[in-house]
């Protein structure tokens, strides 16, 4: 198969659907962490910082985490694998969102409680840059959202894709969240509930057209044929007039 690499376009759109998608997940995990942050709350302005400086740490959590998986991926895979790529992460996508439901499995890791117990050591400290460390910290939640995502990122087609894939990710799962640190208020219970069980379906459709994209079905824009793409771009190198000049 041919090397598949997404466009700039694709990377943001795909990564933003993923964390607007989720961040209703994330209002129900991480709301009550955000109610709990020591955010200054001296005035509106000073919340608006905080929250901000502590989703930037979150984000660039998830982009070194993107970074290190795209680079695992581009050191074991060849380029020419991509489109097989694409697809097992549209297949690792639909395992991780619907196995869990499945089976209902909900249990807390070893690792995961190792992160909540350093998040409350920070949360008593003060200042923009702890802030910064929380949200990153934070970022190293499990989470089977964020396995989401990277599994995605990996079909992104290089280590600054897949970096780049998460960053995005992570500042798509921002507003909802963002809205809950400014206001120190949390959505309603029914109304959170009833847009979570949305969440499997958005990412059930995001995984078909990973994998139709992998396919190289010929359908503009979801799967186009990468074959006939190369094809005419070789072409167009082919009869591209040579710039050497005689002086």
């Amino acid at each position: 198969m041919l090397s598949v690499m997404m466009s700039f376009p694709e990377i943001i759109v795909s990564a933003l659907i993923i964390g607007l998608a989720g961040s209703i997940h994330c209002v129900g995990m991480c709301g009550p962490i955000m109610l709990a942050l020591p955010f200054d709350q001296d005035n509106w302005l000073n919340r608006f910082i905080s929250n901000f400086v502590y989703f930037i740490g979150k984000a660039l959590t998830y982009a070194f985490m993107g970074l290190a998986l795209g680079f695992m991926g581009a050191s074991v895979f060849p380029k020419e694998w991509q489109q097989w790529i694409s697809i097992g992460s549209g297949v690792l996508i639909l395992l991780l969102i619907w196995l869990p439901i499945l089976f209902k499995s909900k249990s807390q890791s070893a690792f995961q409680a190792k992160i909540v117990k350093t998040m409350g050591i920070w949360m008593k400290k003060r200042g923009l840059f702890a802030q910064f460390v929380l949200g990153g910290i934070n970022g190293l939640l499990p989470c089977g959202l964020v396995y989401v995502a990277l599994a995605a990122s990996v079909s992104a087609g290089g280590v600054l894709q897949s970096g780049l894939f998460m960053f995005v990710f992570g500042l798509g799962t921002m507003p909802l969240l963002f809205l809950i640190g400014i206001s120190r208020q949390t959505l309603g219970f029914k109304f959170r509930n009833t847009l979570n069980k949305a969440i499997p379906y958005v990412a059930t459709i995001l995984a078909l057209l990973f994998i139709l994209r992998g396919l190289s079905l010929g359908i503009p824009f979801i799967s186009p044929d990468f074959a006939k793409m190369e094809k005419m771009e070789m072409m167009k190198k082919s009869n591209m007039p040579s710039h050497s000049h005689a002086h």
